[in-house]
C-alpha cells in the first residue's frame, strides 16, 4: 500500500468522524438506506448458510452512487431503453447511453476499437473496445503477436487479430461465446463492429455511412437474422452527427427500405438537441416527451441540467456540474427533497498534465450521511497516468463500517473481498479463470472456511471459461454437468460492499 493511499484512508476516517458528530438525527428512512448499503451486515451470516452458485462469478468492481453517478468518471449514468422489437433472442432493443460529458449520446449498438501507445517508445499498444461508454482494454507488444486483457470487467474474454495487410480485423469473443467481428484496417484500430454472432444462432450485422461531422462514420442500420431491423436517422449539417430518430421494423410485415430512412408507420423514438449540442428532448413510441434543460456554456464553466418527466413542469432531477480540469457531477437534487453531494479528487504526482487521474472520494445524502471511497494506484513515472485499480479498495458506509477489496499486483484480478462483519471471500486464479473460492465466516462464527474448487475443459475455447466440476469442502464429490456450467452469473452490485 503506497503512502498516498494510506493517507487518504486516514483522512477519510477523520472526515467520517466529523460528519457523524452532526446534530441531525438519523431518520428511519435514512437508517434503512444505510442498511441497504451493506445487506446482511446488521446480522451475522454463517458462511455455510450462503447460496453457492455453480459458476465462479468474478466480483464487479464498478461503483455507481444511489443517484446514478459513476464514481470513477464523475458522469451521470443515464441509460434508457427507448425502443424494442421482437424476442430477447434475435430481437432488437435500442438503449440510449450518454456520451462522456453529456454531449449527445451513443447506444448499445455502437461498438468501436481504438489504439494508443503504451507510453514508452516501442513498448507496444493498448487497444480499447468500447460499447455503452465502457471500455475493455488489451495490451499488445509492438509486433501485435498477442493480446492480453488488462481490464477486468466481466471475467475473461479473448481477442484475435486475423488476416493480414490492410485486411486485418479483430475478432472479440465475450465470456458467453458471443463473437464480434470488426471492420478490416491495417492495424485493426479505428474500426466499427461488422457482425455480432451469438451462441443461440442470432446474428446481427451493421451498416454505416460517412455522413457525420467532418466525414465521420455513422451507424445507420442494425439487421437481425430473425427478421428485425433498427434504422437510425440524423440531422443535417452542421448537426449531422446527432441522431434525430430511431425506428424498428419487422421485415415480415414491413418491407425494409433501401435508404436509411424510417417508414412512416414504423415505431420510433425521436430526439432534439439544445443549441450547445446537449440532448433537449426524447419523444417515445407513445408520443410522450421527456424534456431536458441545461445552462451549459463552455467546458470550463459550471452548469446545471434538469430532467422533466412527460407532462411535468417540475424536474424530477437536477444535476449540478462542476469543473476540475474536466466536467463532473458535484450535486444532485431530487423532486422528493433528497440531495446528494459529491467529492472528487485528483491522485498522482501532478508534476505533468498526464500525471494525475480523478476519482470520486465520497457522496453525502441530505448533508448528513456520508459514504467514503478509498482508491489505490501505482505510478512508475511522473509523466505517466497513474495505474488505478479497477474499483475502490475501501468503502466506509454512513455507519462507519468498512468493506475492502484487494487486487493483484497487475491491478486486474480481485483477490479478496471483506465485509465489515469479517465475512471474506478469497479468489485463486489459473490464468484468467477462478480455480478456487474460499469463504471465511463472519466474526463470531466458528464454522470452518468453505472452500470451493473449480476445474475446466479447454478442448473448445468457447467452453474454456465454464467449469466442468465444482468440489466444495462440504460435499467433496460435487460434479457439474456441462449443461449446467454456463458462466452467465455476475456479481451483483451492492453499494458499499465493493460489488461483492
Amino acid at each position: 500500500m503506497n503512502f498516498a493511499y494510506r493517507s487518504f484512508i486516514q483522512v477519510a476516517r477523520q472526515d467520517f468522524k466529523r460528519a457523524s458528530r452532526r446534530e441531525h438525527p438519523m431518520t428511519l428512512a435514512v437508517a434503512w438506506r444505510a442498511i441497504f448499503l451493506v445487506p446482511a451486515l446488521a446480522c451475522g451470516v454463517s458462511v455455510h448458510a450462503q447460496i453457492v452458485t455453480t459458476t465462479p462469478a468474478i466480483p464487479d468492481t464498478k461503483i455507481v452512487s444511489p443517484g446514478g453517478v459513476d464514481m470513477r468518471s464523475g458522469d451521470y449514468v443515464d441509460e434508457s431503453t427507448d425502443l424494442s422489437i421482437g424476442p430477447a433472442a434475435g430481437g432488437l432493443t435500442f438503449v440510449r447511453v450518454p456520451k462522456k460529458f453529456g454531449v449527445g449520446f451513443t447506444s448499445n449498438w455502437h461498438f468501436n476499437v481504438s489504439r494508443k501507445n503504451h507510453g514508452e517508445p516501442g513498448a507496444g499498444f493498448y487497444y480499447q473496445f468500447e460499447n455503452k461508454a465502457i471500455a475493455k482494454t488489451f495490451y499488445s507488444p509492438q509486433d501485435l503477436s498477442y493480446f492480453v486483457e488488462v481490464s477486468f470487467t466481466d471475467g475473461f474474454s479473448d481477442l484475435q487479430l486475423l488476416s493480414s495487410g490492410t485486411s486485418r480485423y479483430f475478432m472479440y469473443t465475450a465470456l458467453d461465446g458471443t463473437t464480434t467481428r470488426f471492420q478490416p484496417t491495417s492495424t485493426g484500430a479505428g474500426a466499427f463492429a461488422e457482425e455480432i454472432r451469438h451462441p443461440d444462432g442470432a446474428v446481427y450485422t451493421f451498416a454505416y455511412d460517412t455522413g457525420g461531422l467532418s466525414g465521420s462514420t455513422r451507424l445507420r442500420r442494425v439487421i437481425s437474422n430473425r427478421g428485425y431491423q433498427l434504422i437510425l436517422e440524423y440531422y443535417g449539417a452542421p448537426n449531422n452527427s446527432n441522431i434525430s430518430k430511431v425506428c424498428a421494423i419487422n421485415t415480415t410485415v414491413t418491407a425494409p427500405p433501401a435508404s436509411h430512412f424510417c417508414p412512416s408507420d414504423a415505431r420510433s423514438a425521436s430526439y432534439t438537441y439544445a443549441g450547445n449540442g446537449r440532448l433537449a428532448s426524447i419523444t417515445n413510441t407513445a408520443g410522450q416527451v421527456t424534456a431536458i434543460t441545461n445552462t451549459y456554456i463552455s467546458p470550463t464553466a459550471p452548469f446545471s441540467e434538469s430532467f422533466y418527466k412527460p407532462g411535468m413542469s417540475i424536474p424530477w432531477l437536477t444535476n449540478t456540474y462542476d469543473v476540475n480540469l474536466t466536467i463532473y457531477v458535484s450535486q444532485q437534487a431530487f423532486a422528493d427533497g433528497r440531495t446528494l453531494n459529491y467529492s472528487f479528487e485528483y491522485i498522482g504526482s501532478g508534476e505533468l498534465p498526464n500525471g494525475q487521474v480523478r476519482v470520486g472520494t465520497s457522496w453525502t445524502e441530505n448533508s448528513q450521511n456520508t459514504t467514503l471511497l478509498g482508491w489505490e494506484y501505482l505510478q512508475l513515472r511522473t509523466e505517466f497516468t497513474p495505474a488505478l485499480k479497477p474499483g475502490p479498495t475501501a468503502i466506509i458506509d454512513p455507519l462507519g463500517r468498512t468493506s475492502s477489496t484487494t487486487f493483484d499486483d497487475r491491478f486486474v484480478h480481485v483477490l479478496a473481498v471483506t465485509k465489515p462483519n469479517g465475512l471474506a471471500t478469497n479468489y485463486t486464479y489459473g490464468g484468467s479463470v477462478v480455480t478456487q473460492k474460499r469463504l471465511t465466516p463472519a466474526t463470531g462464527f466458528s464454522d470452518a472456511p468453505l472452500v470451493i474448487n473449480y476445474t475446466y475443459d479447454c478442448t473448445y475455447p468457447v467452453n474454456c471459461q465454464k467449469p466442468t466440476t465444482m468440489t466444495d469442502s462440504v460435499t467433496p464429490s460435487g460434479r457439474l454437468s456441462r449443461a449446467n456450467s454456463v458462466m452467465n452469473s455476475a456479481a451483483s452490485f451492492t453499494p458499499g460492499t465493493a460489488n461483492a
